[in-house]
């Protein structure tokens, strides 16, 4: 038994070289939008890190914080002074 159908009713059409490359492409860059980062000042920096030397020192006997962990952050606030 064989399948009958109508010859114009198909619709097999080949893709154009264009279409194949226009798929291929990576998308721009323009299109693509980062998340733009915030601008912290030196001054929000300073509180943060003394915030964090703070609370390490705090819980050093709880937690196992080194001395030299706090000496680094000591060294990142001068930097940032």
């Amino acid at each position: 038994e064989y399948l009958q159908y109508k010859k114009d009713e198909t619709n097999h059409q080949m893709i154009t070289n264009k279409e194949i490359i226009e798929m291929m492409k990576e998308p721009e860059e323009s299109n693509i939008k980062e998340p733009e980062i915030p601008i912290i000042s030196n001054y929000k920096v300073l509180i943060a890190l003394n915030q964090v030397i703070a609370y390490m020192k705090q819980k050093s006997d709880k937690m196992d914080f080194s001395k030299d962990q706090i000496r680094v952050l000591k060294k990142m606030r001068k930097v940032v002074e």
